[in-house]
């Protein structure tokens, strides 16, 4: 399944809806419908706020983002397109663990998120692209004894 979508936050609600459509059609379960959607949610939502197209470029072009999710048994690839700025996640530090409450900040785990809920990732940049491409591995979890 492919989608396309303008570089706005408005498309998050289109994304979502099309991550739904997948997983239904897909049979897979309400946890592995917020892994994908919660990575999704963060790599659109990423590119909308930090991956801009430099001014010049932006005012004679809009920003596309190109979805794509397919099944190989149970592992799902989720590739995402944009061309906005290079930016490959995999390079991201990590953020430091607050001491106390005081310290927290709001936000900043995004690609922690889409670490912990992907069994890998890979990054490449190509033809003035951003492609990012998720892998998740949804076999069935053997039952507890």
């Amino acid at each position: 399944m492919t989608l396309s979508v303008s570089g706005k936050v408005e498309s998050l609600a289109e994304v979502g809806q099309w991550v739904d459509d997948f997983t239904s059609k897909s049979s897979l379960t309400a946890s592995n419908n917020f892994a994908l959607q919660l990575c999704c949610e963060e790599v659109v939502s990423n590119i909308v706020k930090y991956g801009s197209l430099p001014q010049e470029m932006a005012d004679h072009q809009t920003s596309t983002i190109e979805l794509s999710l397919k099944a190989e048994g149970h592992i799902i690839e989720l590739k995402v397109e944009d061309s906005g700025i290079a930016f490959n996640p995999l390079e991201s530090t990590e953020p430091g663990h607050p001491s106390n409450l005081n310290e927290a900040k709001v936000g900043g785990l995004g690609i922690s998120l889409i670490k912990k809920f992907s069994k890998n990732i890979k990054y490449e940049r190509k033809n003035f692209k951003n492609c990012l491409f998720l892998f998740f591995d949804f076999s069935p979890k053997p039952a507890a004894s």
